[in-house]
């Protein structure tokens, strides 16, 4: 990034975004920068647990809802319309 310009830098991620930065930092923007782009680091650190996070979740209710209605195809079993119609556009989208 410290190749790149800072007015190029503002017009790529915008002022706005960078403001939180800039407002830590008024007098030195290229700290801000920098502290821009180590919170891009920490951020990206956390994606795989997320991700991790996402499907031990979702295999989680997964599985209780297979206990629940006893079936491992649990979503064909609803009763709540507005969740049927879900499932529906899921599989359509799958499909």
């Amino acid at each position: 990034m410290q190749t790149m310009k800072l007015t190029d830098l503002e017009q790529l991620f915008s002022e706005r975004r960078l403001s939180t930065y800039y407002n830590m930092f008024p007098l030195h923007k290229e700290k801000a920068i920098e502290y821009y782009r180590l919170n891009l680091q920490v951020s990206e650190s956390f994606y795989p647990l997320l991700s991790n996070l996402e499907i031990i979740l979702r295999n989680a209710i997964h599985n209780s809802f297979t206990i629940h209605y006893k079936s491992t195809d649990w979503f064909l079993n609803l009763s709540q319309p507005e969740l049927s119609d879900q499932v529906i556009i899921a599989k359509k989208k799958i499909l």
